[in-house]
């Protein structure tokens, strides 16, 4: 296995990006370069074989310090033990610790990234009796960790680095204008994310043991799969990245977290579709949210516009997965969904997992 480090620096507007969005900027420069057939033929195999795994763009600040989202075990764990709609159990808790607790309630919900660092102090490495007995309301009063931004956790050997960095969705009013009638049509809104002095960090697992893609023109494809444009509106110049593959102590750390065994729970930095997710994983012992996606089909090469994708179902990044004792064989790591008797949309989801505890 050998992991890839990428940095993507935006160079202006762009929206959310995940996982599946990289997997599809992929797909499309792989049919650019080699064609149709051999991306259909590639396309197959991969759902049966999958030689790569993309994380979603990790917040990355200075150059240094990358940015986990927060596990939703601990979400789940604060809302379970502190829902302020739930009578404390006075056995539990006094009433001073119960006052503190929904004093902060408002700081916990905002918290949602941790640094790698501290991710690896609280939880990488913990034994489930210390994950267990873990709550998120002692890292506020811990002089070893600090907030910033509201949302974002940093441990205290990072504490010295100056993290002025913006992170601000805009909202822009746009009009549909009939050019015949001279009238607008349609108002509506865009939401786009603009960063500041931030930039992003994507993680690839890659097998290199496979018969589908050598590295070094895995590397060339990705390269202009981002330069291409990602998401949408890449016709007024959202979504350009600048792209830096970057090798140091980084490659380590995710090498070091990447070894795993399926009797360990896992956390995932890429959404993980849910008809994929219910196969692999014992979702009765995982914690994870669920997300709806749906988008058009990409029309910046040859597809009619205006296509819509069916819905996808996901269990959002930062959840925390139990694998099955069995894994059933013949899992399909791509879903395959026919639209209009015409196309085959091949939809990336799966699992990018670091280790999440000892247990």
């Amino acid at each position: 296995m050998t992991i890839l480090v990428y940095k993507l620096t935006p160079n202006g507007y762009f929206k959310n990006i995940n996982s599946y969005t990289l997997f599809g900027a992929f797909a499309w420069a792989y049919k650019l370069i080699y064609g149709e057939e051999n991306l259909i033929n590639f396309l197959q195999q991969f759902s049966y074989t999958p030689i790569f795994r993309l994380s979603s763009p990790l917040f990355f600040v200075k150059d240094k310090i990358v940015f986990l989202p927060k596990p939703i075990w601990v979400s789940d764990l604060i809302n379970r033990r502190y829902n302020t709609q739930v009578e404390f159990d006075p056995n539990e808790l006094d009433l001073q610790e119960k006052i503190k607790i929904l004093g902060k309630r408002k700081d916990i919900k905002k918290l949602k990234y941790l640094s790698l660092q501290a991710y690896e102090e609280l939880f990488a490495y913990a034994s489930e009796e210390d994950i267990n007995n873990f709550r998120e309301i002692e890292i506020f009063d811990n002089e070893n960790y600090k907030i910033v931004n509201k949302s974002f956790l940093i441990s205290s050997n990072e504490l010295s680095e100056n993290l002025d960095f913006r992170i601000k969705q805009e909202v822009i009013t746009k009009n549909y204008v009939n050019r015949i009638f001279q009238k607008s049509e349609r108002v509506f809104l865009e939401e786009p994310v603009f960063m500041e002095n931030v930039s992003f960090l994507v993680v690839v697992f890659f097998d290199e043991n496979n018969n589908l893609i050598s590295l070094e023109d895995f590397r060339k494809v990705f390269e202009l799969g981002i330069k291409n444009g990602l998401g949408k509106n890449k016709n007024l110049g959202w979504g350009n990245f600048i792209l830096e593959e970057i090798n140091n102590e980084i490659i380590q750390k995710f090498e070091d977290l990447y070894k795993y065994d399926n009797t360990r729970k896992v956390l995932t930095l890429s959404p993980v579709l849910y008809n994929y997710a219910k196969r692999i994983f014992d979702l009765k012992k995982s914690f994870y949210n669920i997300e709806s996606h749906i988008s058009y089909v990409e029309s910046s090469y040859d597809n009619p516009k205006n296509l819509i994708k069916p819905p996808y179902i996901y269990l959002s990044e930062g959840s925390i997965l139990q694998y099955k004792d069995n894994i059933p064989a013949n899992i399909t790591y791509l879903e395959q969904t026919s639209l209009l008797n015409a196309f085959t949309i091949y939809q990336y989801g799966i699992e990018f997992p670091i280790k999440f505890g000892e247990g």
